[in-house]
């Protein structure tokens, strides 16, 4: 059990890294989507509906970003 908690110390800031790098690339990829979409929908629909996804991932992103700070502290 001592072996699990050191390696998530250890290596628990690089694997947040990798799920923001994640979250990131899935931002980009829905930004996209709404933009396509957004040649049916009211392009003011379409930007609420961009900035509300937005807004959600970087959300999570900080959130994230705090959990590495308080591994890499550790």
């Amino acid at each position: 059990m001592t072996k699990v908690i050191t390696w998530i110390l250890a290596n628990g800031a690089t694997l947040l890294g990798l799920v923001q790098a994640i979250i990131k690339a899935v931002k980009e990829l829905l930004t996209g989507v709404v933009n396509l979409i957004s040649l049916f929908i009211p392009q003011a629909q379409a930007n609420k509906i961009v900035e509300a996804v937005r807004g959600a991932l970087n959300k999570i992103d900080e959130w994230i970003e705090v959990g590495k700070g308080y591994l890499i502290k550790t």
